[in-house]
């Protein structure tokens, strides 16, 4: 199996799937050197508590692992342990990124190539369709005291590879070696970013080397897309200029689909992408505002940027300062308002000449004197009121709440008057602003109609 080459067949449990943030609880590797097979299993204190779903798949409880040494504690050994070896796991990328993590965190490197069982599975007996570890043991006759538990999983692991090799000689040896991946990112991305990419929803951004934003998107799957970018550059007109000029990737992960859309209406907002098509891109939003105080008693409407939570004397919202003119010049015509009082700017007539002949005039008189002020005041209010922003349907603040559905874990996103106001991860601290965004408001708008699967509400 593998002739003259040292393997480590590795399995850890964690906190949960971030490669990132969470952490190892348990480790087990089974070493493999021709003839001679040793194992190592230890658990490991993580340093925070384990989330119950993880505890309840895995058996290891807080109390077990409470004892037990931090990770620091066992890197040097974990260290010398792989050195020269194959790294082997079901998932491979996983264990072994979350691995690199955990030992550069100890200030230790770790570079190794690495076999993935579930690709060599798939290889090897690609008329069957499931390839995760049960699927495994129960096609292969594998007995396990446990699962989900880290040497065991490991041993499973190492039974698999001895039955396959004896299954199919030299052609395991052979599918083996083309599958071997050697460690780094694809050209022109960070290893560090590379590594710390997750298998999760969210948003990234490309940078140039110059800090100028040019290109965000929202994914199902942040490292499988950011990988596609830079594996597929020159694919398309704009990606030779983007991998010509690019100098960073940022990303933020999302626990689910709604935080995904909401980090890409922000980002959009706050970055601009220049590769990014126009049409996604918001122009400022703006509000007619109505100002009630002018001395000579005529209310006036204005056309202002969209800022904070919008106040009780503003009306509708629009994608830009041309739309929301236009839409007043509408309204002015439609409800026979006065376009002399209302919109100078459009080049109609002086106040004291009026908007014209009686016979032509577009409005009820207002500018000469025929209709009172305090009546087109209340005809202009009127008018304004029915396009107004969709009625904030609660007292107070929502909170959109999402959950992990294997870790628990959860995002709390609070909003109110249609303004985000930030996310916490449940612990209350917001982290956000407080300002009107267009894109947010559609989103919000559609999201509360109908919830999304792993989203719930909650008032106050």
């Amino acid at each position: 199996m593998l002739s003259g080459q040292a393997l480590a067949i590795v399995d850890l449990e964690t906190t949960g799937g971030h490669l990132v943030h969470d952490r190892i609880t348990e480790v087990g590797v089974v070493l493999v050197d021709g003839d001679r097979v040793e194992r190592y299993q230890t658990l490991v204190n993580p340093g925070r508590a384990i989330p119950p779903a993880i505890a309840e798949l895995t058996g290891i409880r807080d109390e077990m692992v409470a004892d037990a040494p931090p990770f620091e504690a066992i890197a040097q050994e974990i260290k010398r342990m792989l050195a020269g070896r194959l790294l082997i796991a079901h998932n491979a990328r996983f264990d072994y990124c979350v691995l690199k993590n955990a030992l550069r965190r100890a200030g230790l490197p770790l570079r190794a190539d690495t076999l993935c069982t579930v690709q060599l599975s798939r290889k090897l007996y690609p008329e069957h369709y499931k390839h995760n570890l049960d699927a495994i043991v129960a096609r292969h006759g594998i007995e396990m005291a446990e699962r989900h538990r880290a040497l065991a999983d490991a041993e499973a692991v190492y039974r698999f590879l001895c039955s396959a090799h004896a299954e199919h000689g030299d052609a395991f040896d052979e599918v083996s070696r083309a599958l071997i991946a050697e460690p780094g990112a694809p050209a022109g991305l960070a290893e560090a970013t590379a590594d710390a990419l997750p298998d999760l929803p969210g948003v990234y951004l490309l940078m140039s080397s110059g800090g100028e934003p040019l290109y965000l998107a929202r994914t199902d799957n942040l490292r499988r897309r950011v990988f596609a970018h830079f594996e597929q550059a020159g694919s398309t007109r704009a990606q030779p200029r983007i991998s010509e000029k690019l100098g960073e990737v940022r990303f933020e992960e999302s626990i689910g689909e709604f935080g995904a859309q909401l980090l890409e209406k922000l980002w959009l907002a706050r970055y601009r992408p220049r590769y990014n098509p126009a049409s996604r891109l918001e122009e400022t939003p703006c509000t007619l505002a109505l100002d009630t105080e002018g001395e000579d008693g005529r209310w006036r409407v204005r056309v202002v940027p969209c800022a904070g939570s919008l106040p009780d004397n503003t009306f509708g919202v629009f994608r830009g300062a041309r739309e929301a003119q236009h839409a007043l010049a509408q309204l002015v015509a439609k409800e026979r308002l006065c376009p002399t009082l209302l919109l100078p700017a459009r080049g109609a007539r002086a106040p004291d000449k009026g908007c014209g002949k009686r016979r032509h005039r577009p409005c009820l008189g207002a500018c000469v004197g025929e209709e009172g002020m305090a009546a087109h005041n209340a005809r202009l209010k009127a008018a304004l009121t029915g396009v107004g922003v969709e009625r904030w349907p609660y007292a107070g603040r929502v909170s959109l709440v999402e959950r992990h559905p294997i870790s628990g874990e959860q995002r709390v996103h609070v909003f109110e008057r249609w303004c985000y106001l930030g996310s916490h991860a449940g612990d209350g601290r917001l982290a956000g602003g407080a300002d009107f965004e267009m894109g947010v408001y559609r989103l919000l708008r559609s999201t509360l109609r109908k919830l999304p699967d792993g989203v719930t509400l909650q008032e106050g």
